[in-house]
């Protein structure tokens, strides 16, 4: 008798099968392929041939159990027949799961030129023309998130546009970011043509799940204005002001003054993000008409039209003009993302001054048919119009 566990020599009549053992007689005790009624001593199933054949040797009535079937590792024909449709269907169901993986999305986004918006006034004065849409606009660009088929098609045709994305602004965001742009527009439209100073304030334009903001009932576009009684001239202001732990804001929702008390002992976070924001006293940002579109990067074309839109004369002096650029209660000008892409739009327009970030320039083409003016705050862009053709008796002061 042959020791479990060793191969058996197809000589001896075995199958490569572990623990199996054969006795005297030849049956098959470990694994049983056929029992016969008269229990005779030769064997009346012989080894399995090279084609794997199952031969029985005479016509006696024979009990056949569902592994006589079983020759070679083939499973019974009703098992094969099942066997095939299992594989079938998971084949069928491999193939539709690549067939949708390209249709997943990516992590890459495609940036595009999108269109020019013309800043739209409301009349503030029936007896003052609304400045026309079209002579102050402001650009923007087209980001739409790619799937797996659409990057590697993008990736042929249009590789230097085709960008990992570092995540976008939700629409809440961007609406707050909008908002806080006409706010703080007017502000300084304020400062500039009636000496109207205003404290900065900070807008909330988002906030982080499981905040401690949300836990206090702060939400999106809430301005606070002060914290513990002081003014805050920059985030780190109210980084310094958060580490006493318990703070008292002094919030303006919509044109709610109300006050919020918040504990980040331990933390010192709120878990919000800000904009700064100027407070405007006399011009309406909501004089500025904007549809469907969010951020922060019209805030300096939202200024000029205010300023050209609140004095006499023609700040423009006849152009058409288009522009980027955000606007800080300062006046300064920041930087915005995509400022090639929206100088193709504009040029593409047929306007004819373009403002942008100084610190942007070199991202534009040194030869245009479009005037480029750098700028590094609203003054110079003032100063620029009046030099070329703009009149304003309140800004364009000799």
């Amino acid at each position: 008798m042959k020791e479990p566990n060793s191969s058996i020599d197809p000589k001896d009549g075995g199958a490569n099968h572990e623990n199996s053992t054969t006795d005297a007689d030849n049956n098959y005790t470990g694994s049983s392929l056929v029992e016969t009624q008269n229990n005779r001593k030769e064997s009346l199933l012989k080894p399995p041939s090279a084609g794997n054949e199952l031969n029985v040797q005479d016509n006696d009535t024979q009990r056949v159990s569902t592994d006589a079937l079983t020759v070679g590792g083939a499973k019974p024909f009703g098992q094969q027949i099942l066997g095939r449709k299992s594989k079938l269907i998971l084949l069928a169901f491999a193939t539709f799961m690549l067939s949708m993986l390209p249709m997943q999305e990516s992590s890459h986004v495609l940036v595009q030129p999108g269109p020019l918006f013309g800043v739209e006034l409301k009349s503030l004065e029936d007896t003052k023309p609304v400045v026309a849409a079209d002579t102050w606009s402001f650009t923007t660009i087209s980001v739409k998130r790619l799937n797996w088929l659409e990057l590697t098609l993008e990736q042929i045709r249009n590789p230097d546009d085709v960008y990992p994305s570092a995540g976008t602004a939700s629409q809440p965001a961007a609406t707050s970011q909008m908002a806080a742009a006409k706010m703080t527009a007017a502000a300084v439209a304020d400062y500039l043509l009636y000496n109207l100073s205003s404290p900065t304030s900070w807008v909330i334009t988002s906030l982080l799940k499981e905040a401690p903001a949300t836990k206090y009932g702060l939400l999106v576009n809430d301005r606070i204005t002060a914290a513990n009684n002081e003014q805050i001239n920059s985030v780190g202001d109210l980084r310094k002001i958060l580490d006493a732990g318990r703070v008292r804001l002094e919030i303006l929702r919509g044109t709610e003054s109300i006050e919020v008390v918040v504990d980040v002992s331990g933390r010192g976070v709120l878990g919000v993000e800000l904009a700064p924001v100027g407070l405007p006293q006399r011009i309406d940002p909501d004089s500025i008409r904007t549809e469907d579109v969010g951020g922060g990067s019209a805030g300096l074309m939202f200024t000029l039209a205010l300023l050209d839109n609140n004095s006499d004369g023609d700040l423009s002096g006849g152009k058409k003009i288009a522009g980027t650029g955000t606007i800080n209660p300062d006046g300064t000008v920041g930087p915005i993302v995509g400022a090639s892409y929206k100088f193709i739009a504009a040029e593409a327009s047929g306007v004819e001054v373009f403002f942008v970030p100084s610190t942007l320039r070199d991202q534009l083409p040194k030869n245009s048919k479009i005037e480029i003016v750098p700028v590094e705050d609203v003054g110079d862009a003032v100063r620029w119009l009046c030099e070329h053709g703009g009149s304003s008796p309140q800004l364009c002061r000799k």
